[in-house]
């Protein structure tokens, strides 16, 4: 992985270069090298470079819930009761609240 970021960052310093000298064209293949290289340097950061170990999975639309609605991840504490179960915290305290169009990345 390292290996191919500062392949990225070396085409960017290119870029960059090219931009001084005026081919202001080339600020599109800045913007996409800028947003490549930030995100296989937080697959990098989380441990999460051998994309054969991961699903990712879009969440679908919820039929019949008046046009909105999210998941939220509740721990079951291996419970069919739903009374017995209590909505993951993140460590901000906060609760996630997910809906159509996030993903999960699920380990195989």
């Amino acid at each position: 992985m390292e290996y191919v970021i500062e392949l990225l960052r070396k085409e960017r310093e290119a870029i960059v270069v090219c931009l001084k000298n005026g081919e202001q064209e080339r600020v599109r293949d800045l913007q996409q090298i800028d947003q490549a290289i930030g995100w296989l340097k937080l697959i990098q950061d989380n441990g999460l470079d051998a994309a054969g170990k991961y699903n990712l999975d879009a969440l679908p639309y919820i039929e019949d819930c008046g046009g909105f609605s999210c998941y939220r991840i509740m721990i079951d504490k291996e419970s069919g009761c739903v009374e017995d179960w209590e909505e993951y915290e993140k460590k901000d305290g906060g609760h996630y609240c997910l809906s159509l169009g996030d993903f999960l990345l699920v380990h195989k």
